[in-house]
């Protein structure tokens, strides 16, 4: 994302390769390109600009298809494992809907990446880096961020609702219905999506953008900063530029995500602890043979296998999401230290690749989950096959059927 001045329009021109190097030749002047006066020097980029274009090409026509093929296929059996578990355990509800916005991340992801891959086997679109989905999406469905941050705030709801649980199992079932929690969600998918799509649903579009100093031409997601005539549907976002940008930039993608990570750093560490001395005591004290110890015992832990199982398989997931978040905060926390680390700065490939690296980590987060429930969940694992089982089971049921049908015939 670049924020720059308008200063004119110049006719398109188009990249060619001879011999290794990147050549520029005119082309049919289709459309008008706004005049960027870039004021770095692209040599001291770290990142050449073959190179991000390499990385942009890996990262958006193969890994995220393949993490939504991934994350598309797992969210969705894990929808229906909860579902069938029981929706009505406060757990089960939180786990359904972290799927189901994890679901809707990985596609976003995907939609916006979709095109790249078949736009580099069409001679018409082979100059452009965006196409019309990407477009679309950008000026009128930018709000879909705030599911990243929905997923953030139920991750850390989860890892809560654990700690409570061990901490004080008695109190924990009793302290939050199942209704209330349903609530607590529907609020925080009001407050985060729909803050987005209020704070940025204006802000950006796509244009292309020419650099007299290199010569290149290409599409770039544009802040724009003055009002054109077909940017007159941006004018909300302009006339409240500082406010709607200090509450995206410093509220929704700095201090929640801190918030939520901390949350779950936290909770996690807490959880582990007192759950392992929980067993720890419980097993001495059974090895003990004193029954005041053991009926103590069992008092204090009064945590029960099931939950036991379903607890570390949910520190796992937080151990999932701590690594995958925690490059993303960082990245954005060195945007505001290192005034080279800009978009539009002295590094700005290097910038575009960190960016990468930053949707990336989210998609993986999101597209893994479910994994991290089968390896360690003995109950989401049954009911996965069991799921599957059945869906065998009924397929067969109906090739017997068609069978039976065309012999009798």
């Amino acid at each position: 994302m670049v924020e720059v001045d308008f200063v004119g329009t110049v006719a398109e021109t188009d990249r060619e390769f001879v011999d290794g190097r990147t050549t520029e030749k005119p082309m049919i002047p289709t459309e008008d390109c706004l005049i960027l006066q870039w004021h770095s020097s692209s040599n001291s980029d770290v990142i050449s600009l073959d190179a991000l274009t390499a990385i942009n090409r890996i990262t958006t026509s193969y890994l995220f298809p393949l993490l939504f093929l991934f994350g598309a296929v797992g969210n969705i059996l894990s929808m229906a494992v909860f579902c069938k578990l029981g929706l009505r355990e406060r757990i089960n509800l939180c786990l359904f809907a972290l799927a189901a916005v994890d679901f809707i991340v990985v596609s976003y992801a995907f939609a916006l990446h979709s095109e790249s891959f078949y736009m580099r086997f069409t001679a018409r679109n082979r100059r452009r880096t965006y196409g019309v989905v990407y477009t679309f999406l950008v000026k009128y469905c930018t709000g879909l961020i705030g599911f990243g941050r929905l997923s953030q705030f139920l991750s850390a709801v989860v890892a809560v609702e654990r700690c409570a649980c061990v901490a004080s199992p008695f109190r924990a079932r009793k302290l939050v219905r199942t209704s209330t929690m349903a609530a607590v969600i529907a609020v925080a998918a009001l407050v985060l999506v729909g803050g987005m799509f209020g704070v940025i649903g204006q802000k950006y579009t796509v244009v292309c953008i020419y650099d007299p100093l290199t010569n290149i031409t290409r599409d770039a997601l544009y802040v724009t900063k003055v009002t054109r005539d077909e940017c007159s549907s941006y004018r909300f976002y302009l006339k409240h530029k500082d406010i709607l940008d200090t509450v995206d930039v410093f509220v929704m993608s700095t201090a929640f995500p801190a918030i939520f990570l901390g949350l779950v750093i936290f909770t996690s560490v807490f959880t582990t602890t007192k759950l392992w001395s929980s067993l720890a005591w419980r097993a001495t004290s059974v090895m003990s043979q004193n029954p005041a110890k053991v009926l103590a015992a069992t008092a204090a832990a009064a945590v029960s296998p099931k939950e036991v199982a379903l607890t570390k398989m949910l520190i796992s997931t937080s151990v999932l999401f701590i690594v995958c978040s925690a490059p993303n905060l960082a990245v954005q926390l060195a945007s505001f230290f290192a005034s080279d680390l800009k978009e539009g700065g002295r590094y700005d490939n290097l910038v575009q690749v960190l960016h990468l690296v930053r949707l990336l980590s989210t998609d993986i987060q999101c597209s893994l989950s479910f994994v991290v429930y089968y390896k360690t969940g003995s109950r989401y694992r049954s009911t996965v096959r069991q799921l599957l089982k059945c869906h065998a089971d009924s397929q067969e049921f109906k090739y017997n059927n068609s069978s039976g049908k065309m012999t009798s015939g």
